[in-house]
């Protein structure tokens, strides 16, 4: 498949669609429109924009008598439970002879029975709802149902259920078929929209052939353990999607950059690595960089670090984990200046507006923030320098951030054999770490105008 950003994917309807009690009286219970409403004259617990959307709210004809009973007997307190209404009208609706092949493709989705039934919180969620529509319904309805099938039914809403909003409000859950189907990534290629009850599934990049639309089941902006911890506990499955393993295909990255593939491929065998010396900046030193007017095939390595690993190498056991750490962080200096140069063959100089810093964009796609190499003391840095460790530069907490573990990643890669699992490349290891004193964070590259040589 391929679409372009901003390209719109998905339009659905949803199978069963249950309303936020709060916006009861500010939306239509059917169509979700935000208009002058009139009540449901049997029941009077929901509203309708009109009377074709009462007409067409044909599970409420199921519910409706059931809802004025329940009410009549001084209680309605199990109509205000959201979920309870949802899980209703699904069981309402599976024995309706309204649409047999939606009513297939909604058999169809995971239910996770066999991990729902050993979840104790689950379960005990299962009992009460269940009884709360014994409640309104009666038995008779119930009895119309197998234990396994109620649990399977729970399951596929609480798998597939979706928040429908309006703006930053919560208008209601529904559940839609299709937008079920899509994967989960943590870092998803669509945006989902809603037009009233409708849900829009809309590409927010460059979606190649190669990929499929993915969704995200959880909050993109939780840390990588609340994100994996979340999808665990509610989903029942490990996320491997790219932003947990920290990867990005390289056909969508040269995708992103709107680069020719076998051209780039080719300037990079042409690629030179040079060490040179810069003066320290005034308030920053600039580790490496490229020159938009010349060199086109040449990345520039401040000298310090080629300084410093002739120091180191005198005693080559003692500080192998210094001088590994100087190695992987060179490594990720090359792939920065690369991103540059990706443009700079292409004959773009700038780096376009929608990709805003080449460099650091690839960074964030390979590590998931901007890499810097931690050294001391913090007051200048030079070739007797100590570098201690790679930090990832994404927010934990405004006093923690993440590095990459020695032992476990840079160590590893560092020794990386062709005949090993190509996934240590691919899946990070980091810890969460607190601000150290007296520690100089270096990453500062640069692209200069014109060749100094």
């Amino acid at each position: 498949m391929f679409f372009k950003k901003d390209q719109i994917i998905l339009k659905e309807t949803p199978f069963v669609i249950a309303i936020d009690l709060i916006q009861n009286k500010n939306y239509c219970g059917f169509c979700f429109q935000n208009k002058k409403l009139f009540e449901c004259p049997s029941c009077q617990h929901f509203f309708y924009c009109s009377r074709e959307c009462e007409r067409k709210d044909v599970i409420h004809k199921k519910e409706c008598t059931a809802f004025k009973n329940y009410s009549e007997c001084g209680s309605c307190d199990l109509l205000e439970i959201d979920l309870q209404r949802l899980f209703l009208r699904i069981l309402v609706r599976t024995k309706m002879d309204i649409n047999p092949i939606e009513l297939a493709s909604f058999n169809s989705l995971t239910d996770e029975y066999d991990n729902i039934v050993k979840d104790k919180e689950r379960i005990n969620q299962f009992k009460y709802l269940k009884n709360g529509i014994r409640q309104i319904m009666g038995n008779e309805f119930l009895s119309e149902f197998s234990e396994k099938d109620l649990i399977s039914y729970f399951g596929r809403m609480l798998i597939h259920k979706t928040n429908v909003k309006s703006g930053n409000n919560l208008i209601g859950m529904a559940l839609y078929l299709e937008a079920s189907r899509y994967k989960h990534s943590c870092e998803p290629n669509t945006t989902i929209s809603f037009s009233d009850s409708k849900l829009i599934l809309k590409a927010n990049r460059l979606i190649t052939q190669d990929e499929s639309p993915t969704i995200s089941l959880c909050e993109t902006n939780l840390s990588d353990s609340e994100r994996k911890t979340y999808l665990k506990k509610f989903f029942y499955f490990d996320c491997h999607c790219l932003k947990c393993t920290g990867t990005q295909p390289i056909k969508v990255i040269f995708a992103e950059f709107e680069i020719n593939c076998n051209s780039s491929l080719e300037n990079i065998g042409k690629t030179k690595i040079v060490f040179e010396t810069r003066p320290a900046n005034d308030k920053k030193h600039i580790l490496s960089w490229t020159y938009r007017e010349s060199n086109p095939n040449t990345i520039y390595i401040n000298k310090i670090f080629q300084e410093r690993l002739e120091i180191l190498k005198s005693n080559r056991k003692e500080n192998i984990e210094e001088i590994e750490t100087i190695t992987f962080l060179m490594c990720v200096l090359i792939l920065h200046e690369l991103a540059h140069l990706l443009f700079r063959w292409k004959g773009v100089k700038v780096t376009p507006d929608k990709i805003k810093e080449a460099g650091i964009k690839l960074e964030d796609w390979l590590f998931g923030g901007k890499v810097m190499i931690l050294t001391k003391p913090r007051s200048n840095w030079s070739s007797c320098s100590k570098h201690y460790g790679i930090r990832i530069r994404k927010i934990v907490t405004d006093i923690k951030y993440s590095r990459l573990s020695y032992p476990e990643y840079i160590s590893k890669v560092c020794h990386f054999k062709p005949e090993e699992d190509f996934e240590l490349y691919t899946t990070l290891v980091c810890d969460e770490i607190k601000n150290e004193p007296d520690t100089l964070a270096l990453k500062s590259c640069d692209q200069l105008p014109e060749t100094s040589c």
